[in-house]
């Protein structure tokens, strides 16, 4: 069942709004940017609406990754990861986490002030999980297709919304 598409968008689809990961206005325009503007810009905007936290920084320092995955945007990445891991059996989501959790234990064994500390980990985190766009951005093909895939999980994750809110 893993391998096929339909079941994977719907699962995908309907996750993102049982978890509440986006919202039914959201949606709409999430999936503008995605028609008119492409993947990538689609995951710009989605960073820029899902904001973290204010103190996931300090979270993350006491409590791990566990903090960061609580946070929306990663949820979404997480998400968005589940779409090519269904398909090619990747683990694009478990190694970014792993990248995440490196690059992080490196910043907090380097002695910094709180302030540089925060933009160390924000610079680390937006790094970690654009690459997986980037890298994406190097085969056209499978861009194109995550492209049509992500098109496909929004509008089912519109009328999914739309079921439950009426």
């Amino acid at each position: 069942m893993a391998g096929n598409i339909e079941y994977i968008i719907n699962r995908t689809a309907f996750e993102l709004i049982a978890e509440e990961i986006l919202a039914y206005l959201d949606i709409d325009k999430i999936l503008g940017v995605l028609i008119n503007d492409g993947l990538f810009a689609m995951w710009i905007y989605a960073c820029e609406k899902m904001r973290l936290e204010k103190d996931v920084w300090r979270d993350i320092e006491r409590q791990g990754l566990e903090a960061l995955e609580r946070q929306k945007i990663v949820k979404f990445f997480c998400k968005i990861c589940q779409l090519t891991e269904g398909l090619e059996k990747e683990t694009v989501y478990e190694n970014t986490l792993a990248n995440l959790q490196r690059r992080f234990q490196e910043i907090q064994g380097r002695k910094m002030e709180e302030g540089r500390r925060k933009k160390e980990y924000e610079k680390a985190f937006y790094s970690e999980l654009n690459q997986f766009f980037i890298d994406l951005a190097g085969d056209l093909p499978k861009l194109l297709f995550m492209r049509d895939l992500m098109e496909k999980v929004l509008l089912y994750a519109r009328y999914h919304a739309k079921a439950v809110r009426v």
